[in-house]
């Protein structure tokens, strides 16, 4: 982090490069036998998710656990007059979780780091995001910050309670799984469909594969709407593979139609994160067949069926 916009020292490489710091992040969900499952961090071409071992995990039925370990050695580089701090000052540790598409930000207190406690500092923490407080993506930022100022000040160097000296751990994650990041929009409207798709996309290997560009809306106030929600039922399973196999073909048939998808086919000057890095990710990691509609369509179902089965194993 760059303290070229700070009037004092902020932890930045140099202090990285002393403390070695070393963290683990771990992530978890009680599965439907009561039990903890691990969930592993992954990258699925649009970003970075959170998976189970046979991807049927969806942040929106289960929420996550995530249990942190922080390992901070020769802390008392942070001190003094090359530090971050005065020697009698007390550095704070924080947990920071925000998520903007779900206005959901807080900060907690973890640890604390004082001058002389030792070779090294250990902090460990827990925390629960709850599935109804949250979805589309998540930070998780591991801060530090000062806690008790020192009785004599240094010029230079932060002694406010409260200031921000920087991240020493910076993730951000999507959670809904491997297929997180397919834009799905809820909406009430008695006079539209059960689902319907909408584009406004100028360049697919640019624009975001978000819901400003394409959009999947799914319409709570059709009658059929609580059986496609419904994830414990056949019949909500089957609502839910015909619904997305369904649009996706949309979405995939009509970038097909567009100048780019040359550069899309071969992943060539993809932007990360863009509608054709997706797409692209959709083709080379499930072996979707490209070669019409129908093809398409029937390998897309086959795959959700896949999911399915091997969730109701």
């Amino acid at each position: 982090m760059s303290n070229a916009l700070s009037s004092y020292t902020i932890f930045d490489h140099t202090f990285e490069n002393k403390v070695s710091p070393l963290f683990s992040l771990r992530y978890s969900y009680i599965n439907e036998e009561g039990e903890r499952e691990e969930l592993v961090l992954i990258d699925d071409g649009t970003g970075t998710v959170l998976e189970n071992k046979n991807a049927t995990w969806e942040f929106r039925y289960s929420g996550i656990f995530i249990e942190g370990e922080i390992i901070l050695n020769n802390p008392d580089f942070l001190f003094g007059r090359n530090g971050l701090v005065g020697d009698g000052a007390t550095i704070g540790v924080a947990l920071q979780i925000a998520s903007k598409k779900s206005a959901q930000q807080y900060i907690r207190p973890i640890g604390e780091i004082c001058k002389g406690s030792g070779p090294s500092t250990v902090i460990e923490f827990e925390e629960e995001l709850s599935k109804k407080l949250f979805y589309g993506s998540f930070s998780i930022n591991i801060c530090l910050y000062v806690k008790k100022a020192d009785t004599t000040s240094i010029l230079g160097k932060a002694n406010i309670p409260g200031m921000m000296l920087g991240n020493i751990v910076e993730q951000v994650i999507n959670i809904d799984g491997t297929m997180s990041t397919l834009p799905i929009q809820k909406i009430y409207d008695p006079a539209k469909p059960l689902w319907y798709v909408e584009y406004d996309i100028d360049d697919p290997t640019i624009d975001p594969f978000d819901t400003e560009h394409v959009c999947i809306y799914f319409n709570s106030a059709h009658p059929g709407f609580k059986y496609l929600e419904k994830q414990d039922s056949q019949v909500g399973n089957y609502l839910q593979t015909e619904v997305m196999a369904s649009a996706l073909t949309l979405i995939i048939t009509y970038v097909k139609s567009l100048p780019e998808w040359d550069y899309i086919k071969q992943g060539d000057n993809l932007e990360e994160g863009s509608i054709g890095s997706a797409i692209h990710y959709f083709k080379k990691t499930f072996n979707w067949n490209f070669e019409s509609p129908e093809q398409l369509s029937e390998s897309i179902r086959m795959y959700f069926e896949t999911l399915g089965e091997e969730n109701n194993e």
